[in-house]
């Protein structure tokens, strides 16, 4: 029952808060000037659309297939 929640949560949070990364001199207003942001945009979007697209053209090409079950939004 909490396996989820420790594979997905606890973890994750844990390795993150021991990593050593120090947030001391960041600001509130650096996190979302135009190259802040325009980088986390082109990190998020660019995942996306190489993952996501990547898949669905190697189904359209016939280069792979989705398992038998699986739709495409499970797969996103």
């Amino acid at each position: 029952q909490l396996r989820p929640w420790g594979t997905l949560g606890v973890v994750p949070l844990f390795a993150f808060f021991n990593s050593g990364v120090s947030f001391s001199g960041v600001q509130f207003e650096t996190l979302f000037n135009k190259a802040s942001v325009g980088i986390m945009a082109g990190l998020f979007l660019g995942k996306q659309l190489g993952i996501f697209g990547t898949a669905w053209m190697a189904v359209k090409r016939r280069l792979a297939e989705l398992p038998e079950g699986i739709k495409w939004s499970q797969l996103y």
